[in-house]
């Protein structure tokens, strides 16, 4: 009776919104901050509290920083060790009425709510922007095509998933600039 409750043992779900957004925000500050010592955490932070504005620079040094999608072994072990530790840390939690907590990986429907209601992110995007497509990237951050973009998502651990995850292959236009169609699908691809 769902007045009652439910189910003596009904599980939930932890659903995490923006994976790519969390990816490539945080290999802007390890690529920024750490590694080239371009700007200290501080400075960066400044710049996402005011929504980029009057560092457009910055801005732009961020979103070409190594980002989700590329296939790049840094980025996806980055994915896949923060993918690891939500996981474990939800393996501890119980559920409302004493189920199972499982991760999951989604926004599809709610991605226009969600980046209306999400402040400005490390990785150059802006308040309000809409965040990224449940585990992939928006077809404009990807740069290398959408087999790399597959590649990536091979990388990352779907069994620790059983909350479910959604997936949206955007396709770039010009990925078809070729002439004939045999040219176009070499380019797809």
């Amino acid at each position: 009776d769902h007045t009652a409750g439910g189910a003596k043992y009904r599980d939930d779900k932890f659903m995490c919104f923006g994976l790519p957004n969390i990816i490539d925000s945080l290999m802007a500050i390890k690529t920024l901050c750490f590694d080239r010592k371009k700007y200290t955490l501080n400075q960066l932070l400044t710049a996402v509290r005011n929504n980029w504005e009057g560092f457009e620079d910055m801005r732009i040094e961020a979103q070409n920083c190594p980002g989700w999608g590329n296939d790049d072994e840094e980025v996806c072990s980055l994915a896949n060790r923060f993918n690891n530790d939500l996981y474990k840390l939800t393996q501890n939690l119980i559920g409302t009425h004493n189920g199972k907590v499982h991760l999951g990986h989604l926004t599809y429907t709610e991605i226009r709510w969600w980046g209306e209601n999400t402040l400005a992110t490390p990785d150059g995007r802006h308040s309000r922007d809409m965040l990224n497509y449940g585990v992939d990237p928006l077809y404009g951050d990807a740069q290398n095509g959408l087999g790399f973009r597959m590649l990536s998502g091979m990388e990352l651990p779907f069994e620790e998933f059983n909350g479910g995850y959604a997936s949206h292959l955007g396709i770039d236009p010009k990925y078809f600039g070729g002439e004939s169609l045999e040219e176009k699908g070499v380019q797809f691809y």
